[in-house]
C-alpha cells in the first residue's frame, strides 16, 4: 500500500538523520547526559498491523504525546487515533522507562506502560451494528531520535510500538442470504447466516515522530 511505503520511507529517513548527528546538535553544558532534564510535545504518524482472532488487518495511526525526562528516566502520556479495516480505535495511556543519550549518537528510549483502547464501529444498517468496546492494553515502545539547533528545537525520530489487549471481545451478528429462484416462483428461499467477529488483539506499529523539545541541565 502507498501509505505503508511512505511511512517506512519517512521512518528510514528519520533514523538516517538521527545517526548523521548534525553539527548543530545540542551540546551538554556539563558533558554528562545524566545531568539533564527535558520535555517535549510530540506528534506521530504510523502504519502497522493488528492481529485479532478474526485475522490480520492493516492499521493507520495518528498520535500525540507529552513527555518529561529527568536524567535517564522518562514518563509520558499519549493519545492515539487508529483506523483498522472495520473499526476505529481510540487509545489513551501512559508509559515510563529509560532514556539514553550517548555522546555522538542519537538518543534512545525504551518505555513500558498501560493504556485503554476503545474499538468503535458505526455503519448504519450494517450487520455488525454499532458498538464501542474497550479493553486495557499493555504497551511497549522502542524509539530513536535526535534534536538539533541548541536547547530548544525540533526532534525527529522513529518509534516501534507493541500493544497487547488484555481483554478480548466477541461480537456476534447475523444476516440473511437469499437464493435465486425461477421468476415464476412466488417465494424465494433464504438462509439466516450467523457469524462472529473478534475485537481486540495485538498490534505492531512503526511511526515517524516529530517533536518540539526543550532540554536543560539539571539544577
Amino acid at each position: 500500500m502507498l501509505v505503508s511505503r511512505v511511512c517506512v520511507l519517512l521512518a528510514s529517513a528519520a533514523i538516517a538523520t538521527c545517526f548523521a548527528k548534525p553539527c548543530a546538535a545540542v551540546e551538554t553544558t556539563s558533558g554528562d547526559a545524566g545531568s539533564q532534564v527535558g520535555a517535549d510535545l510530540e506528534g506521530a504518524l504510523g502504519f502497522g498491523v493488528l492481529a485479532t482472532g478474526s485475522g490480520t488487518e492493516s492499521l493507520g495511526l495518528l498520535g500525540a504525546q507529552a513527555r518529561l525526562r529527568v536524567a535517564f528516566v522518562q514518563v509520558a502520556g499519549f493519545a492515539e487515533r487508529s483506523q483498522a479495516a472495520v473499526d476505529s480505535v481510540a487509545t489513551y495511556g501512559g508509559v515510563a522507562g529509560f532514556w539514553l543519550s550517548p555522546t555522538d549518537l542519537p538518543d534512545f528510549d525504551l518505555g513500558l506502560g498501560l493504556s485503554r483502547r476503545t474499538y468503535a464501529h458505526d455503519t448504519p444498517g450494517g450487520a455488525l451494528g454499532d458498538y464501542a468496546l474497550s479493553t486495557p492494553a499493555v504497551v511497549a515502545r522502542l524509539a530513536v531520535s535526535d534534536r538539533a539547533f541548541g536547547r530548544v528545537g525540533p526532534r525527529l525520530g522513529a518509534r516501534l510500538s507493541l500493544s497487547w489487549d488484555t481483554r478480548r471481545h466477541e461480537r456476534r451478528f447475523e444476516y440473511e442470504v437469499s437464493r435465486a429462484t425461477p421468476a415464476a416462483t412466488p417465494t424465494s428461499d433464504s438462509t439466516l447466516v450467523q457469524r462472529s467477529r473478534h475485537v481486540g488483539g495485538v498490534s505492531v506499529v512503526l511511526s515517524l515522530t516529530i517533536a518540539l523539545d526543550v532540554t536543560a541541565a539539571a539544577p
